[in-house]
């Protein structure tokens, strides 16, 4: 009896976390029909909710909270002013406790890990909103402020200072441009050569991951061209087109080591609402595998307690 009872309490503590964040994406889809709806103060709340609360209840949604549901509540905010107005203010409030809280009388690596995690959520929301100049000029002001918190922090300056061209404040930082294109290859690599069942969800993320590496790899060149680093430049734009096999993308960090004229990658990048669009498909059909594997590990569940009763 005992082992039965342990097993149902298992099931139920298991059935908890798979469905966790199945839960926060209806969560998201429900917002998204109340906008639908016209229920724009209704669905308001719920973005704030769920940007608050969300990874109390599912960690793993952490990317969702910082980039689809962002660009929803940003969206809400075209039809509906005051959520433009709350995710700016949402924003200040983030660097404003930044501010306050690097000055903590205690040092701690959990205070380190909630600065940073403020500090993420502030230059997603500015990602968004597309003022990455806000999070360069939070990010310097912070340098003058706090060099050590400045430190913390600048991993996720980087995207922003890249996008800002603010090379002179990344040669702090990054001291060798091939080492950190090892660090990209590496992601990359990772990204395209992981399991997907479905050919459709896998071919538009390896068209995703291709796009964001040569985005990457032409800011890299950039920047060890601003440093006058030929050597570093060209090493990695042939490491680069030997791992890309997408001709586009070829010819366009080709173009950006020689600056030939024409469409370079930073002009291609100007669509990128295509690539967003793009990685939103992958997302929905990454949730209908997840939703299959959580029906089949119901059934499992349930033959399971059948068998045990018998």
């Amino acid at each position: 009896m005992k082992r039965i009872t342990g097993l149902i309490i298992f099931i139920c503590l298991s059935s908890l976390s798979i469905y966790s964040q199945s839960d926060m994406q209806k969560y998201l889809n429900d917002t998204r029909i109340l906008v639908k709806q016209g229920k724009y103060q209704e669905a308001l709340e719920r973005h704030i909710w769920f940007h608050e609360h969300a990874l109390e209840y599912d960690k793993a949604m952490l990317g969702v909270r910082t980039s689809f549901a962002l660009s929803d509540w940003k969206n809400l905010g075209k039809v509906y002013p005051p959520a433009l107005d709350s995710l700016k203010k949402t924003r200040d409030r983030k660097m404003e406790k930044i501010l306050t809280d690097q000055y903590a009388s205690i040092q701690s690596s959990a205070n380190d890990q909630h600065i940073g995690m403020l500090f993420q959520d502030m230059t997603s929301i500015n990602r968004v909103l597309e003022e990455d100049s806000i999070t360069v000029q939070f990010f310097q002001s912070l340098i003058l402020l706090n060099p050590e918190t400045a430190g913390k922090c600048w991993i996720y300056a980087k995207e922003a200072l890249f996008n800002e061209k603010r090379f002179d404040i990344l040669n702090i930082y990054i001291k060798s441009p091939v080492n950190e294109y090892r660090e990209v290859k590496n992601r990359y690599l990772s990204e395209v050569n992981r399991d997907n069942n479905i050919k459709v969800a896998r071919e538009s993320l390896k068209t995703y991951s291709e796009i964001r590496f040569i985005e990457k790899c032409t800011q890299l060149i950039q920047f060890s061209l601003y440093n006058n680093d030929e050597k570093s430049a060209k090493e990695i734009h042939d490491e680069a087109i030997s791992i890309i096999e997408n001709d586009l993308l070829r010819l366009a960090i080709d173009a950006e080591l020689h600056k030939q004229s024409g469409a370079t990658f930073i002009d291609l990048n100007k669509k990128k609402s295509m690539y967003d669009e793009m990685a939103k498909e992958v997302a929905k059909m990454q949730h209908q595998i997840d939703s299959s594997i959580t029906q089949e590990k119901a059934k499992l569940y349930s033959i399971t307690i059948k068998n045990t009763k018998k």
